[in-house]
């Protein structure tokens, strides 16, 4: 007999993604449109762009069908009222319009699931031409048309592998299977959007062809470009990267499209585009913010059996690749969806947590950590066949069929994930942030009954020691466990998860609940005191070490001062929201309720009856100058007076525009400024 509780999964009923992938599966069950076990089956092969077949399409797009499944959808919708609120889901609109707007997508949606699936049968097609041209050239040399040969065989095995799905319910590509990959369908067993990478079948026929399915942010590392794969007792290395269908046909002088990011120093937040200046997330200068260029997007891999592993081979696996992870926020309604709270005590500040459902996080491979010049980023690939170039200690030559200019590019992958960016309010060694994000984290797993791996954390905003200065927790799992919204919304949540992290770290707190008693929280942190029979010294698998934070084992350090402390004034906090994107800012709110007859109350009361985007929260401060009504991110500063002429110059110099309020003036006279406000702001007059 087993004894205990099970306590139900934890999701978050308010994720759109989740959502969504449960309507389009009752959308798909209204269409009564029995599905061939084999995604070949459902497209149109003999056609370049592979479309669904047109009497799938046909008998999806009925009428009746589109009425059932709204009926459906809406009765779906009823049951989780409760759950999508303004607040926790401000996507979601009416029952019946968000139904309707579920069901007009879902064919476009159901037609792209396969793209991945087009594109990998498209690379195999490529593979198989080429290898065609070679062995029907005379004049290639007898060498070159036994390794085209090989090729050629490997690009059938893939066809053949693609097409397959009606003979085991367990194949990658049975299409009810692979749907759920894709994140059309719910999937909690599959890992969502995975990257694939190819593995041939062995000389002998002791191993069966596959594809390899890892969750991308993992995959990026354990199938980076010209990495060891171990499987079925062989090894394989990562030779090519099967570039996607939708791009334009790279040739020599047209270079596969690639983006550049710029990472903030301040939060670690990414920015890809080349128009603001300001960090979305915490408002610093993006003057001095790092730049990553050549980033390209990796969905699928290919790899070869590796016929010989050299002692540089192996070091470099152990060594492995320098990774960094960036985010940005979601933005809804032209505001981004991001909520901020304050951690504190009765002496001040100790955590700034900013919570965001929905961050799109992004992961960059940098390149090798041994890599000879550490300023040159990323891998050098064939722009047409997406084959890596080798590394410079790597003895033997890529296995390559074109000879074309090598490109150098920064491998990425990306996805949607309800994200807490935790940035302590003191600086902290690296030894202290590294220490408190992992005990936080195991705090997190403890007190929700969450398993590893559930929540994961990344250094911000990067793993660099000098810069190390937070972390950003994320939901890894399908539809997230809902948990971190919690430790911004709830007052006491982190408070209680800063008293289980003490006790992990072998703390003795006293058992909580005891005769009423609460836990013994001592005044200092040099007077906690260890529980008996603890041998643990700096760290151990029982508290801060697991397989998820190898990178990090050498810095863990329970008895870490600055951690402790740290982690004792948490254990008394309590967490204050500020706002969320489009509420007013803790200063100009607190203004309001102070100075209800003011100008600034009254300005603020009629900005807000216009329907104008609130202003930054932090205030411009220029000497003595205080201005509290200003929008970093279009430049524009709204003044109740005139400024002094230095302040007004050097915001000129800035590029702000100024629109001056005279406080004296009626509302009729306001109207003026407000129209030119709103329009610098991007609103109609």
């Amino acid at each position: 007999m087993v004894h205990g509780e099970v306590r139900p999964p934890l999701l978050d009923l308010a994720n759109r993604d989740l959502v969504d992938s449960h309507l389009q599966a009752v959308w798909l069950a209204a269409t009564e449109e029995p599905l061939d076990s084999s995604i070949a089956d459902l497209l149109v092969l003999p056609h370049a762009d592979r479309p669904l077949r047109p009497d799938a399409l046909e008998s999806m797009a009925r009428e009746r069908v589109t009425a059932e499944a709204v009926r459906r959808i809406g009765r779906l919708l009823d049951l989780l009222k409760d759950e999508l609120t303004p607040e926790r889901a401000p996507w979601y609109t009416e029952r019946d319009a968000y139904a309707a707007s579920v069901v007009a997508a879902a064919p476009g949606r159901f037609a792209r699931a396969f793209d991945r699936w087009r594109d990998l049968f498209l690379a195999a097609e490529q593979q198989r031409d080429a290898a065609r041209r070679t062995m029907d050239d005379y004049g290639a040399h007898q060498k070159e048309k036994r390794a085209a040969q090989s090729r050629h065989a490997q690009a059938i095995d893939q066809l053949n592998l693609l097409q397959k799905g009606s003979s085991s319910f367990s194949s990658d590509f049975y299409t009810y299977r692979y749907l759920a990959t894709e994140g059309f369908l719910p999937g909690y067993n599959f890992p969502r959007l995975p990257l694939m990478a190819y593995v041939p079948a062995s000389g002998d026929g002791r191993a069966r062809q596959t594809y390899l399915q890892r969750p991308r942010f993992l995959a990026l590392a354990e199938f980076g470009p010209r990495s060891l794969v171990y499987h079925e007792g062989r090894a394989y290395r990562v030779v090519r990267a099967l570039l996607s269908l939708h791009r334009e046909a790279a040739t020599a002088d047209a270079p596969l499209p690639t983006k550049s990011v710029r990472i903030c120093r301040t939060c670690g937040a990414g920015h890809f585009d080349g128009e603001s200046s300001l960090c979305h997330s915490c408002n610093a200068s993006l003057g001095e913010a790092e730049i990553v260029s050549s980033v390209y997007r990796i969905e699928n891999v290919s790899t070869l059996p590796a016929e010989r592993i050299t002692a540089n081979d192996e070091e470099r696996q152990r060594q492995g690749f320098e990774l960094q992870t960036t985010f940005e926020w979601a933005v809804r309604d032209h505001h981004l969806d991001v909520r901020a709270a304050v951690v504190a005590d009765e002496a001040g500040e100790v955590l700034r947590l900013s919570y965001g459902p929905g961050a799109t996080i992004t992961r960059l491979n940098k390149g090798l950590r041994r890599r000879a010049n550490p300023t040159v980023l990323g891998f050098r690939i064939d722009p047409v066949s997406g084959y890596w170039a080798k590394n410079e200690d790597e003895e033997g030559e890529a296995v390559d069929p074109l000879v074309v200019p090598k490109q150098w590019i920064v491998p990425s992958v990306q996805d949607r994930k309800n994200a807490l960016l935790v940035q302590p309010q003191e600086r902290l060694p690296e030894t202290g942030v590294a220490t408190l994000q992992h005990a936080l984290l195991r705090g997190i797993e403890t007190l929700f009954q969450l398993e590893e791996g559930e929540i994961l954390a990344e250094p911000m905003p990067s793993r660099d020691p000098k810069s190390r200065a937070g972390f950003l927790l994320y939901e890894a799992t399908e539809g997230g466990a809902g948990v971190l919204s919690r430790l911004v919304a709830e007052e006491g949540m982190l408070r209680e998860v800063a008293k289980a992290a003490l006790r992990i770290l072998h703390f003795d707190l006293g058992a909580e609940g005891s005769e009423g008693k609460a836990p013994r929280l001592p005044d200092v942190a040099a007077s906690l005191a260890d529980l008996p029979g603890t041998a643990c010294v700096a760290a151990c698998y029982r508290c801060l070490m697991s397989y998820y934070n190898q990178p990090d084992h050498d810095l863990l350090d329970r008895r870490n001062r600055e951690s402790r402390e740290c982690l004792l004034r948490l254990a008394r906090s309590t967490t204050r929201v500020q706002g969320r994107a489009g509420s007013l800012p803790p200063g100009l709110s607190a203004s309001l309720s102070a100075r209800s007859g003011s100008p600034l109350a009254r300005w603020l009361q009629l900005a807000s009856e216009r329907n104008l985007p609130s202003p930054d929260a932090e205030p411009f401060v220029d000497g003595g100058t205080r201005l509290p009504l200003v929008w970093r991110g279009h430049y524009v500063v709204a003044s109740l007076g005139n400024l002094p002429p230095a302040t007004a110059t050097r915001l000129e110099d800035k590029g702000f525009e100024v629109v001056v309020f005279e406080p004296g003036e009626s509302e009729a006279a306001w109207a003026d400024p407000f129209g030119r406000l709103a329009s610098a702001l991007g609103r109609a007059g």
